[in-house]
């Protein structure tokens, strides 16, 4: 009887840590804080973690298999096109990214995505990370409305202040003419025809 025997001790080893390294990705994927997706060529989705499943409001059924441009608007879409000729060029980028949620609403997200690339080095899709923004856009567009409404407001009263200087100066040249007017009816006697242009009748007879 002849026996052969091979050392399989560092291949075992490798298998140990492959599962390892398995197990520890999949941890990380299921409690990331950010969304995480995976999708192919074409933007089918392939992967998706529980936070981007509570992020967009769907299950895990109703998003796999589906593209990722089912939860964009039209404007949405033509970025996010451009965003995926950047991955097939090995080009890692960062964007914000608005989705649609199931019950209607928008979610902002800040995102980073990169290339997936297989055993043969050939691109096998995309890898994506959204950071949920939401929040913060809201603040931003509650700063901008009350930035609006404050320069509305500044514009308004600065419109008061020029119609009250203008009408301020009208009455400095009134002022004196009035007083010349009155100078002058004391001088002009009653019935006088000079005397309804002082005060006026005349111009209301004509008109």
């Amino acid at each position: 009887m002849q026996v052969v025997a091979r050392d399989i001790s560092k291949r075992k080893e490798i298998e140990r840590m492959l599962r390892k390294a398995d197990v520890q990705y999949r941890v990380i994927v299921e409690t990331a804080h950010e969304g995480i997706i995976a999708n192919d060529r074409t933007g089918v989705i392939t992967l998706v973690n529980p936070r981007l499943l509570e992020m967009l409001g769907y299950s895990y059924e109703e998003l796999l298999g589906r593209s990722i441009f089912d939860f964009m608007d039209e404007e949405e879409r033509r970025d996010h096109e451009k965003q995926l000729e950047l991955q097939q060029q090995g080009i890692v980028s960062q964007y914000e990214r608005r989705f649609r949620r199931k019950d209607g609403s928008a979610v902002w997200t800040h995102a980073s995505a990169a290339l997936l690339i297989d055993e043969q080095g050939v691109s096998s899709g995309g890898f994506g990370m959204f950071t949920d923004i939401t929040d913060r856009k809201r603040a931003e567009e509650q700063r901008r409305y009350l930035e609006e409404q404050l320069l509305q407001s500044q514009k308004i009263e600065s419109i008061g202040r020029l119609a009250g200087g203008v009408a301020h100066d009208i009455n400095n040249m009134l002022t004196p003419i009035l007083g010349y007017t009155d100078m002058l009816g004391f001088r002009i006697p009653e019935g006088d025809p000079l005397r309804a242009d002082l005060d006026g009748s005349s111009i209301r007879r004509t008109g």
